[in-house]
């Protein structure tokens, strides 16, 4: 994607690329599902701090 910062590079969206596009869209906006972990499967937790928050 960086080479769309060069000068006169030409941009294409094509049909698949807005199609991908409002793929995304409508995931990112649809409530998760959450499910209890199924513990006898592999599972990784990932976690993130700050100096102002904690997530998980």
């Amino acid at each position: 994607m960086t080479h769309l910062l060069e000068k006169e590079t030409h941009f294409v969206f094509s049909k698949e690329c807005v199609d991908a596009f409002e793929t995304l869209k409508k995931k990112l906006t649809e409530p998760p599902i959450l499910v209890v972990p199924d513990w006898n499967l592999p599972f990784e937790l990932m976690c993130d701090a700050s100096d102002f928050a904690i997530g998980a």
